[in-house]
């Protein structure tokens, strides 16, 4: 299911890696319109850009999510808008 988010909303959503799923939980800090890439020079320095994971622009709307991590700058992430859900907690 899509839902309609916009800056600020708490999302999860389940990412797989190196054989495991984990659940992730962050803020949205920009919404993406449909076709437009991510321009990445405006969080240097303010976020952790090792996970994001560049990609063609997006046919639909998409979302940025910062993920707070337990030490240094926050994560950023570009997950498929269909895997993200409202955070409740």
């Amino acid at each position: 299911m899509l839902y309609d988010f916009t800056v600020g909303d708490k999302v999860k959503w389940l990412s797989h890696s190196k054989g495991k799923w984990v659940e992730k939980r962050g803020e949205i800090i920009e919404v993406v319109p449909a076709q437009r890439g991510v321009m990445l020079d405006k969080y240097k320095g303010t976020y952790n850009l090792s996970s994001f994971s560049k990609s063609m622009p997006r046919l639909h709307e998409s979302y940025v999510v910062a993920v707070q991590v337990p030490k240094g700058k926050p994560k950023l992430y570009w997950p498929r808008a269909n895997q993200l859900e409202p955070d409740e907690n």
